[in-house]
Parts: structure tokens; sequence; C-alpha cells
């Protein structure tokens, strides 16, 4: 279930899908845990960050890494907050990377021992996976080695939007403004860190993954209702239901996922952002997801003695 411009640069492409895995994982790892107890966050995606050792203000935005345009917003408050900021932080440094070094990166896209998706899923399975890419236009024998969760990414991805330039990316405007104002930026983790915890699960897993997102997405809508879900509370600024997209449903393998995929890299990224703090004022953009929760990033950082007040938004998406 359940974010990027022209295939011209292979910088965006591969660290926007990166992100849109981020994001489309962490919700069926949500989906498949019971909520637990948690601070609760007032609706606001855009937060100060304050503490008696800061001479000035940093900002905390969660964004979506792949929105529909029609939900996507920034407003003046935003605005406001990426002036006062003297340098810009995302999950990767996006304008860091050379594209000779993530071609060079095309290998950890592959799976290990020569494993191919026939290997991992019945024949009646295969028939299905390979049928869908080839209406796609892809030949199935370029894709037989590629770790199922890549493809099961393309799958849940509307790949014509993405030439059509119907969906945005808030990491791509950040980067653009950064540009604009001769901004410095920086990431809190690399993108081989990011890529490297979709092989906590097993290929196996992942292929049955791929299977289902395809006939969900040729069988019903639920899929897509669940993505709209996704974006309306985002564009509400309710950090709280976008955590709570859960079921009594218990999968231990999304469970064990999860807490690499959202909490340990939370509880990673507060040292790095506490740098951050110190160096400078400092814009930091994460996806949303991370915000909420007993080990979201705003829990984390108040525990750490920092204060964390939401600023309510006057202008923008929602907000009439």
């Amino acid at each position: 279930m359940i974010y990027y411009r022209r295939l011209i640069d292979i910088r965006p492409v591969i660290l926007l899908l990166a992100g849109w895995m981020i994001l489309s994982a962490s919700c069926q790892a949500r989906k498949n845990i019971s909520e637990s107890p948690s601070e609760k966050l007032d609706k606001s995606v855009l937060w100060e960050i304050s503490h008696s050792s800061l001479s000035s203000p940093s900002y905390l935005l969660g964004t979506i890494h792949l929105i529909p345009e029609e939900y996507y917003f920034w407003p003046q408050e935003f605005d406001h907050a990426f002036q006062n900021s003297d340098q810009v932080a995302m999950e990767i440094d996006m304008g860091s990377l050379d594209p000779a070094d993530l071609m060079g990166m095309m290998g950890s896209l592959m799976m290990s021992d020569d494993q191919t998706i026939e290997d991992l899923v019945s024949a009646e399975q295969y028939e299905i996976i390979t049928d869908y890419f080839s209406r796609m236009g892809l030949p199935f024998m370029l894709l037989e080695r590629i770790k199922p969760f890549f493809l099961y990414m393309f799958v849940s991805m509307d790949i014509a939007n993405l030439d059509q330039g119907s969906m945005k990316s808030y990491e791509m405007e950040i980067m653009e403004k950064a540009a604009a104002q001769d901004k410095p930026t920086t990431g809190l983790e690399t993108i081989e860190t990011q890529i490297s915890l979709f092989d906590s699960i097993p290929y196996s897993y992942q292929a049955q993954m791929l299977a289902e997102a395809i006939l969900e997405k040729e069988g019903n809508l639920e899929a897509g209702q669940d993505m709209d879900e996704i974006f309306r509370q985002y564009a509400a600024q309710d950090l709280e239901a976008m955590y709570r997209m859960s079921s009594k449903e218990e999968d231990e393998i999304m469970k064990e996922f999860n807490l690499l995929l959202i909490d340990q890299r939370n509880k990673n990224w507060i040292p790095e952002i506490e740098k951050l703090l110190r160096e400078k004022p400092t814009f930091i953009a994460v996806g949303a997801g991370h915000l909420a929760g007993e080990n979201g990033v705003i829990p984390l950082l108040r525990k750490a003695g920092y204060t964390l007040t939401p600023i309510k938004i006057e202008s923008g998406y929602g907000t009439d």
C-alpha cells in the first residue's frame, strides 16, 4: 500500500525512487503493527527547533517525497523558515551525488547468487508479473535479477504521471530553492544506507509483495484509495493520522523491518541533527512519517532537551 522529473538526470530518479520506497514500505510496516502510546502532536508539518544554547532557531519540515500536484503546497511560512536558515539538510544530500557514482550503484539493485524472480514465485504469479511489465513495454528478461522490491515500487508508482509532471517532489523543489539562494546542502544519511535497508526483507517476501501489488492494482482501487488518504492527511498536516495508518494484522517480517526503516533511522539522525543545529540555523526536511510516534524525530529531539514548536500555517492547502 501507500514520494521525479523527466529522466534527464539519473540522480532525481534513483533518489526519489528510494524515497518513495521508504514511504511505501513504512506505510506497509505501519499497517502491520499495533499502535503504541505516543506523544500527541499538533497539526503542523513545520516546526521550529530552539534551545537555550542556540543563538537562532532552526526548522523541521515533514515532507511527502512524491505527491500529486493538487496536494502540494508551499505557503509563506515555509518560505520564512527557509529564508531564515543558513543551510539545508534532507535525508540524502542530492546535490553532492555524481551521476557516474549512482550508475556504479546499479549493482546494488540486483539479487545475489544469480537468483531470479522466477525462482521466487509460482508459475502463475510469474506469468502475471511478466505480462504486466511486457504490457508496459519493458522486456522482463532485463528485469529478472532486479530485487523484487524495486519492481514492486515501479508497480506502485504512477510512471506516466512522472513524465507528465502531475507529481511533485518536495525534495526536488527544496534543492532548487537552495541552489537559487546559494544555501549549502547536506544529508542525514547516504543513499547506500537507504537502499541497503531493503536487503533486510527476504527476496521471497519481496516477490510476493510484487505479485500481490500487480493483482491489487489491476483488480481493485483499494491501494489507490489508501494513497489518496495519505495525501489528504498530509494536506491537513495531520502527522498523528499519518502515523496511525495501521490495522490489527501483525506481520513479524514487516515489524522487524519497520524498526530499521523508521525507528532506528530516526535515532541515528538525532546526533546528526544536533551537530547541524550547533553549526548554524538549519532547514531540515525529512519524510513526514518520521516525525510522530514514540520514536519520532519530534519526540526524540524533545527528549534531547530541544523545544519544538508547531508553526501554524495561515496560508496554503487546507487552511481555509
